[in-house]
């Protein structure tokens, strides 16, 4: 839950039917007719609690509720409703659920849309996108990694990515108002179990935005009931795309902080290298390295966050602790560790350099690896020795710090 300071127009807001302010306090006057007297003395500070801001409207748990463009209509399109045979095209079936929320798609399906969504997918949020027809409707335009865009039980494309739309709107049938419906397009697909005449025609050409079945006749279009709400996840500020900005222990500092700036060479201890980026978000970090961090970050690793760890010096740092699995500890391009876990430190600040406030700069420091081709002499005089955690370069001269800019 999320604590937050209540001003008195915000309290007000807070329950569930309306109150009173006065000078001599507020009458908060509940739906089951009962008071709350609080008096004047009493809110210079009030706190309540909320619940997680909510999520994106398409986010939640949906059920079938119609195809909307059915075999009989899409092969009347085209006319060859023979190109779209049961079995392949998908057909309703009213049991067919998507959980879409914190970016991630979650089937539950039994008609042939299993064949487009084969499993768990990922998603982001990249715009809007224009239905032409008699009225233009701007939808919500998702990309979506982990789909099938050969939409075919036995076929699997090569490229897993693809687009969809979705767009909200309420349920004017329902018996309770407030009742949304989620419409779903499929705007990016080739088929290649059904639709040859529409291939063969070019209904399958790309629009501006790369999308395949964007014209009507070529887009599945269906639409699901509300049946479930799922908790947003709240992103943690370390949470987003990072590219770096500073390499703020390089190899001369820690060669010299150990008195052998040999032991630091080129290619293999890290040189700053501006398109260096890290994305960390959903448990994973994914790297997108050029320089030498890319012996340490392997490849696709996941995270938890495990506490708060405290940087010494003449200014202590509670930093933000996170047990990273999947990287390389001896931080080696030739050689690597047996344990692919380590610690890591991270920390928010503002970037008070920025032309636009609120701009967040993410403090790296990678405290737990012991050097193979590097660092001869700080191993041997024991600078990679554990401390209380368990973390090896923790010390000041053995931990590598870079600073990035939030994309």
């Amino acid at each position: 839950m999320k604590k937050i300071i209540l001003s008195c127009v915000a309290l007000v807001a807070a329950f569930v039917c309306a109150s009173t302010i006065s000078a001599q306090g507020v009458k908060v006057h509940k739906t089951d007719g009962t008071v709350i007297d609080i008096p004047a003395s009493q809110l210079d500070y009030i706190e309540a609690y909320d619940a997680a801001a909510a999520g994106a409207a398409y986010e939640g748990v949906w059920k079938m509720k119609s195809l909307d463009t059915d075999a009989d209509a899409m092969g009347a399109s085209w006319g060859a409703p023979d190109d779209y045979p049961a079995g392949k095209y998908p057909a309703f079936n009213a049991a067919d659920e998507l959980t879409i929320a914190n970016g991630k798609i979650i089937p539950n399906l039994q008609s042939e849309l299993k064949n487009f969504f084969i499993g768990e997918a990922t998603y982001t949020e990249v715009g809007t996108w224009t239905l032409q027809g008699m009225t233009k409707k701007e939808l919500t335009l998702l990309k979506v990694k982990g789909v099938n865009r050969n939409f075919s039980a036995t076929s699997k494309s090569d490229n897993d990515e693809a687009y969809i739309a979705v767009n909200v709107v309420e349920d004017e049938d329902a018996d309770e108002a407030g009742k949304n419906l989620l419409e779903v397009y499929l705007i990016d697909y080739v088929p290649t179990d059904f639709a040859a005449t529409a291939v063969m025609y070019e209904c399958y050409t790309p629009d501006a935005t790369g999308c395949y079945a964007w014209m009507s006749g070529c887009y599945i279009q269906f639409t699901m009931n509300q049946v479930g709400n799922v908790q947003p996840v709240v992103k943690k500020a370390y949470e987003s795309d990072w590219v770096i900005k500073s390499l703020d222990t390089d190899a001369d500092a820690m060669g010299a902080s150990w008195g052998a700036p040999d032991d630091y060479p080129a290619g293999k201890y890290p040189v700053f290298n501006a398109a260096d980026e890290l994305t960390i978000a959903n448990g994973k970090i994914i790297p997108n390295l050029q320089s030498e961090l890319k012996n340490f970050f392997i490849g696709e690793a996941t995270y938890t966050e495990v506490g708060t760890w405290t940087l010494q010096g003449m200014t202590k740092k509670e930093l933000t602790l996170l047990k990273v699995k999947g990287v390389n500890r001896n931080f080696s391009a030739t050689s690597k560790s047996d344990n692919d876990e380590a610690y890591i430190a991270v920390n928010v600040v503002e970037d008070e350099d920025a032309d636009e406030a609120g701009k967040n700069l993410l403090e790296v420091y990678l405290i737990d690896y012991v050097p193979t081709d590097f660092a001869a002499t700080a191993v041997m005089y024991e600078c990679y020795t554990p401390d209380a955690t368990g973390c090896y370069a923790w010390m000041s001269g053995c931990y590598i710090q870079f600073t990035m800019n939030q994309k």
